[in-house]
């Protein structure tokens, strides 16, 4: 591949990283009070919540722990940081609301690591 490709590839990156932060602070503003209200309980919230208070940084780093419930509840409750039954008392449109966010960025992440890996091999070869 030219220079040329490999500057738009990393540009749209960048843009779909920038576009990424605006969603996730979007539903940290609009639906994480929301999903954390269902989790009031939780040790792991409160501690989130107590931990990152509520400016930008703070509601994106709890939106992602949250996430991070809502995509291994078995792991939480296990530790007994969050329980179960509150976890499924979430709905499911929400729950697609706090994971989407957290998926698109592990994606994101994985898809930059993996082009810079395969254009580092590229080069040595």
């Amino acid at each position: 591949m030219s220079e040329d490709t490999y500057a738009y590839i990393w540009t749209g990156f960048f843009i779909l990283c920038f576009l990424d932060i605006f969603f996730i602070l979007y539903v940290s503003y609009s639906k994480l009070e929301e999903a954390e209200e269902y989790l009031k309980n939780s040790s792991e919230v409160i501690t989130q919540r107590y931990i990152w208070k509520s400016g930008p940084i703070g509601k994106t780093m709890r939106l992602m722990r949250l996430g991070g419930v809502l995509a291994r509840p078995n792991f939480y409750h296990r530790h007994k940081l969050a329980s179960m039954e509150d976890i499924e008392k979430i709905p499911r449109s929400l729950k697609a609301w706090i994971l989407t966010p957290c998926h698109i960025t592990v994606c994101l992440c994985v898809f930059m690591f993996g082009f810079w890996a395969w254009e580092e091999l590229i080069k040595r070869l």
